[in-house]
């Protein structure tokens, strides 16, 4: 079913317009409920086949990160599913779980008790999305050495 045919179709069974009228304010309004309705579908799970690897470089002592380095493409993340401390160009190799996410409550009751000392990190908040609409990361522990985390 083309998208005209299916815009014909839902003018017709609600009796929403001039059928055969493709340029018209209702022909928009279909248009619109039916986008937004996708927008939820798509964002309800996971979709395994619609990830792309995405990957970014740590430095030690730093913790926030703004993730926008998609490999192959330049499209925003919309969000981030997994983070993986792993890389195997350094010695001795990082190779840990996913990050944990966390809530921003919960790390500040973290950072009250703890002394940030560098480590391999395993948890991260999410900061949001910056003006450019990248999203924006803190990771902690702040990394004890250089590597590279990856994700989906």
């Amino acid at each position: 079913m083309t998208l005209a045919n299916f815009i014909k179709q839902v003018k017709r069974e609600t009796r929403y317009g001039d059928i055969e009228v493709t340029d018209d304010q209702r022909t928009l309004d279909v248009l619109n409920a039916t986008n937004t309705r996708r927008k939820r579908i798509w964002a309800k799970w996971d979709w395994k086949w619609a990830l792309e690897e995405l990957s970014f470089a740590v430095t030690i002592g730093e913790d926030d990160y703004v993730v926008s380095a998609l490999a192959g493409s330049s499209t925003l993340v919309d969000r981030i599913i997994n983070i993986i401390p792993n890389d195997q160009t350094t010695a001795p190799i990082v190779a840990a779980p996913p990050l944990q996410l966390v809530e921003i409550d919960e790390f500040y009751r973290w950072l009250a008790t703890n002394p940030d000392a560098p480590d391999v990190p395993s948890k991260y908040i999410n900061l949001g999305q910056n003006s450019a609409g990248k999203w924006k990361i803190k990771i902690w522990p702040s990394p004890s050495s250089p590597f590279t985390m990856k994700g989906w």
